[in-house]
Order: C-alpha cells, then sequence, then structure tokens
C-alpha cells in the first residue's frame, strides 16, 4: 500500500504547532492572518489549551475592534467565548474581530457594533456591519435591503454591472431581474416587480403579464405560472382559485384532495370503532 495521506486538520495541527518556535509578535501576527483566510478557529482554540504560547497569544491579542475587551477568556485551559456573547465574530473582509457581546446600555455609543454581522448566503464569508455599511452606497440594491439578515458578499453576487431602471441602484447578477417582453430590469426592492414562470422560465415584469402587481404563484409550493388565470400561455398550467383562501395549482390541489379523503377515511373508521363497543 502506498504512503498515508495526512488529513487537512493534521496539517493544520501540524502546521500551527511548528509556529510557537516564533516570538510572541510575530506569532500573534501569523495567528491573525489564518483567521482572515477562514481557517478553522476551532483548532487554533484547541492548540491553544494545550500551548501556552498559543494561549497566550489568542487570549490577549485577539481584542474586540468595538469594545477593546478580549475576544475570548479563560475557562481553565480553554479559551471561550464570553457568557453573553451571541457568537464571537471574526470578518472575513476586514479580519476584525468582534466579541459578541449585545450591548444595549445608553452609554455604550456602538452598542451594536460588537454582535452585528452578516454571513454570506453563497459561500458563509461572514462580514462586519463596518464592511457592510462602508459599501451602502455601491453595493447592490437587494443585498443593502437585507444588510445583516441575507446577502451576498462580492465574489458571489456575480458582478454589479445591472441597474434597475425603478431606482437607478446596482443590482447584482444574484437578484438582477428582467421582463423577457419589455426589458424592465428589477432589483427585487419594489412591489412593481419581475416574476419567472416556474413553468417555461419566461420572466414578465406586473405590466406585461397582466395580473396585477406580482405574478400569481401557488400558496403552497410557491411556484409562479404565467398561465394561472387560464389566459395567458396555455402550455402553463391552471391554478385553482375556489376553496382556498391563495391559489394553489393543480399538483398540489391533488395533493390537498388526497390528505382530505385520508383524513376523512381515518375518522370514519374511528367513529364506526367507537360505535361498535
Amino acid at each position: 500500500p502506498g504512503p498515508v495521506r495526512e488529513s487537512s486538520n493534521h496539517q493544520q495541527a501540524r502546521t500551527m504547532s511548528s509556529l510557537t518556535d516564533l516570538p510572541l509578535e510575530p506569532l500573534s501576527k501569523i495567528l491573525n492572518l489564518t483567521v482572515t483566510g477562514m481557517s478553522d478557529i476551532s483548532t487554533i482554540l484547541e492548540l491553544g489549551a494545550v500551548n501556552t504560547k498559543i494561549h497566550e497569544c489568542v487570549l490577549h491579542s485577539w481584542k474586540c475592534a468595538s469594545c477593546d475587551e478580549t475576544v475570548y477568556v479563560e475557562d481553565g485551559a480553554r479559551l471561550v467565548e464570553r457568557e453573553n456573547s451571541d457568537g464571537v465574530i471574526h470578518c472575513g473582509s476586514c479580519g476584525k474581530k468582534y466579541c459578541g457581546q449585545q450591548r444595549t446600555g445608553r452609554g455604550s455609543r456602538r452598542r451594536h457594533d460588537c454582535s452585528s454581522a452578516r454571513k454570506c448566503q453563497g459561500c458563509d464569508l461572514v462580514e462586519c456591519r463596518e464592511c457592510l455599511v462602508s459599501k451602502l452606497e455601491v453595493d447592490c440594491a437587494m443585498c443593502c435591503r437585507l444588510f445583516l439578515s441575507g446577502g451576498y458578499c462580492a465574489s458571489c453576487q456575480g458582478g454589479l454591472s445591472n441597474q434597475c431602471n425603478l431606482c437607478g441602484f446596482p443590482v447584482c447578477d444574484r437578484h438582477a431581474k428582467k421582463c423577457d417582453t419589455c426589458g424592465l430590469m428589477t432589483c427585487g426592492v419594489h412591489d412593481f416587480d419581475v416574476d419567472t414562470c416556474s413553468s417555461c422560465n419566461k420572466s414578465y415584469c406586473a405590466r406585461c403579464h397582466g395580473h396585477g402587481d406580482s405574478m400569481w404563484h401557488c400558496g403552497r409550493c410557491k411556484k409562479h405560472s404565467c398561465n394561472a388565470n387560464g389566459d395567458g400561455n396555455g402550455n402553463c398550467p391552471n391554478f385553482v382559485f375556489d376553496y382556498y383562501d391563495w391559489p394553489v395549482c393543480q399538483s398540489c390541489h391533488e395533493e390537498i384532495e388526497d390528505e382530505f379523503s385520508s383524513e376523512f377515511s381515518s375518522d370514519c373508521e374511528e367513529s364506526s370503532s367507537d360505535g361498535d363497543d
């Protein structure tokens, strides 16, 4: 048999252990660069539990960029997050670290900065509030609207070459919606939007598909149809508007009927057995 390949975690652990021969200052800089590169932070913390020099570097040099408190605290030989922390934040864009503590006191001028961050929906890159605010005026309109609750990082956006015809703000390739009929480009922020039919994959703005402010979508599976009312593309499915607060597609309607029929049969069987007793 050939040589056994060393796992990436073991390679990283061995590399980090070999760095402990360095003086504290350069070791601290290397640890900072490792975290900026989205390395496995748990490996560094585990090494800190068995290596005094790494333990000291992480504990004393990793300070919160907002409140200047240490990011981690000691729990015996281990390094752990602070008790009232929502999770330590390591920004993948600027490399700054935040303790993750919720700060609600009146005297804290930057009380939100310790725990505010966004994780990219595409690659899970974490960006701090400061980095997000710095690009608000030039970033995708929808990513800005989502701000801390969603959106994409610059690498996952796929570019900002599109521009919303309704507000004039740039829009990334992930959120850009273009009507195939009139060419209208929207960013997804406005009520007047462009929807894509789940069957024919054609996109229509509210003016071109003629179904009001937005294309009808199934209330159960959320799929859109440009022929929901039966007055558009005849190859796309009609929706069932009767019996429901919101229309559903034919397949979901059949599933609901089967479920109702099954429940009704079970109730009848239970009633019958109770009567026999």
